[in-house]
């Protein structure tokens, strides 16, 4: 079995490597979705990665993950709005046991790997993009560039998007 890899809390969340930065993500973006809904989170990211089109979003696994507000879990020195406030994930990234269990983050490691190795099928339909419907208030707006879009996959809080 593979060694679980957790995040060096001696360097800054930029620096760390491309699998533990997959597994923050999908660990705080999604750690409260069952194995499905991580994986897609994960493909959604991978999506992004392999995307010809993807100058934009980045060519890398980092570029893609830290690229400014496109995953929430990773805001921080956004001007200060009510939409753009240092995501709460984000200062628990470096120390995720302090804030979640060994089998949370286990699993979303676990997940990473699967979805950085190309072991795990695309379950998100092709998505690049996803939101979280906060405990489950349908009366919180979409975001905006979901507004009139059909989502290709839901599971659970998650929408997920081709566009």
């Amino acid at each position: 079995m593979l060694d679980i890899k957790y995040p060096d809390p001696n360097i800054a969340i930029e620096d760390q490597s491309d699998i533990i930065l997959l597994t923050m993500c999908i660990w705080a973006e999604a750690r409260g979705e069952q194995t499905i809904g991580q994986i897609a989170v994960g493909c959604c990211i991978r999506n992004r990665v392999i995307d010809p089109r993807a100058n934009w979003w980045g060519n890398t696994w980092r570029e893609v993950i830290l690229k400014p507000r496109q995953f929430s879990s990773f805001n921080k020195d956004l001007p200060s709005t009510p939409l753009n406030d240092e995501d709460p994930n984000r200062k628990k990234l470096l120390s995720p046991l302090a804030y979640g269990t060994v089998s949370e983050w286990s699993r979303c490691f676990y997940v990473a790997i699967g979805i950085f190795e190309n072991l795990v099928n695309d379950v998100s339909r092709g998505a690049n993009h996803y939101y979280s419907i906060p405990n489950y208030d349908i009366s919180i707006p979409a975001p905006y560039w979901a507004v009139g879009k059909t989502p290709v996959f839901t599971w659970g809080r998650l929408k997920f998007y081709k566009l």
